[in-house]
């Protein structure tokens, strides 16, 4: 079965996301929207089913609406490993869906699993973010400012035969990756990577899946583990340190 765990609290929802987080607490029949998926990608909402679903039956629900899914699409340009390039064509041929579709639903399943996992720590992030915004008053608040660049995630993917690939992805699906990916200081190459760990990890048997796959997601799983810890407690020790 995929792995599961208990779902994370919510909070700095939009009046409009906390409606719509209301309405899908209080609903059985969860809607997968392009609107819908992009508020669980960027915020946690306990009660929705995608937490912890299986790839195919996340695939069902989605294909269930793409017909109907008018929303802009843009290509967002990316790099994998090539180990991950050749496992990734390999589950979509497995799953029976083409290689850019299997990344695109990949993607947002990492992404909504993202948001429970580590919702604690990236609020920490964002929010230490935004109080040392606010004090760039000093040469010294400055100076502490500008040491958030040492605190770069390298999921260390920029290799020799990195695969380029510029899947065609909703507008909003982009964003939300640029977005998170800048506040977390990674690339989004490295972003989609994390997602690609997390999204497999959480919708795949991990019995089912071959070891060396197994392996290679918890290596970089636990790095990332690591490195978002450091980062939050650096983050809150250098708004400590500013001047008021």
């Amino acid at each position: 079965m995929p792995r599961k765990h208990a779902p994370a609290s919510h909070n700095n929802l939009t009046p409009e996301q906390e409606q719509l987080r209301q309405a899908l607490d209080e609903n059985t029949e969860f809607p997968w929207q392009d609107d819908q998926i992009l508020l669980i990608c960027t915020n946690p909402v306990p009660n929705h089913p995608a937490y912890g679903m299986s790839f195919s039956e996340y695939k069902k629900h989605r294909n269930d609406i793409i017909s109907s899914d008018d929303k802009e699409k843009v290509r967002l340009s990316t790099r994998l490993p090539a180990f991950i390039n050749r496992i990734s064509a390999d589950m979509a041929l497995h799953n029976g869906v083409s290689h850019y579709r299997f990344l695109v639903l990949v993607l947002e399943l990492g992404m909504i699993n993202f948001q429970r996992d580590y919702h604690e720590k990236y609020q920490v992030i964002k929010s230490g973010r935004d109080d040392m915004y606010k004090k760039l008053s000093t040469e010294k608040n400055r100076r502490l400012y500008e040491q958030l660049d040492k605190q770069y995630i390298d999921m260390e993917i920029i290799a020799r035969g990195a695969k380029h690939m510029t899947p065609t992805v909703a507008e909003w699906l982009a964003n939300a990756t640029n977005d998170i990916a800048t506040y977390l200081n990674m690339s989004i190459s490295e972003f989609v990577v994390l997602c690609w760990c997390i999204g497999v990890s959480k919708s795949m048997d991990p019995e089912e899946l071959p070891l060396q796959v197994n392996l290679e997601i918890t290596k970089k799983l636990q790095y990332f583990d690591q490195e978002i810890t450091f980062y939050s407690e650096r983050i809150i020790d250098l708004v400590h340190r500013m001047d008021l």
